[in-house]
């Protein structure tokens, strides 16, 4: 398929999407979502609330038609992933003329922006663990 004609009818809707972690009743979700095209790449822009800790960030690619239809994929970079963090101006590029020609047939496509906050994970050391010649403070 035409990547230019997929990018001309690609219809936008990005949901977002919080997903929470045991424990944790704050609820938080991307703002100022919007894309635009260059080329045959697609930028997608977003904030996140700041004050956040880790953050993990996806992509699901999605056809309003066939509700079960889900790709993930998997030519993207920029603010992507596990490990983003708060702030604002973030950016994913997708290199959209990689991805399989076979996944863009038909017209009504959008993508689901999907952020989940990562939990700070604590190890504790026992001091009896500790080599001999470390001391104690």
């Amino acid at each position: 398929m035409n990547t230019r004609k997929f990018i001309g009818t690609f219809i936008f809707t990005a949901c977002i999407c919080f997903i929470p972690n045991k424990g944790v009743a704050q609820s938080f979700h991307a703002r100022n979502v919007h894309f635009r095209t260059i080329d045959e790449k697609i930028e997608i822009f977003y904030d996140l609330p700041v004050n956040m800790d880790s953050i993990e960030v996806k992509i699901v690619f999605r056809k309003k038609s066939t509700p079960q239809f889900r790709y993930t994929p998997r030519f993207l970079r920029g603010d992507i992933g596990k490990g983003v963090f708060s702030g604002t101006n973030k950016k994913i590029v997708w290199n959209i003329k990689k991805e399989p020609p076979s996944v863009f047939t038909g017209s009504d496509f959008y993508f689901v922006l999907q952020v989940k906050r990562i939990p700070v994970i604590q190890k504790v050391v026992k001091t009896d663990s500790l080599k001999p010649g470390f001391q104690q403070f």
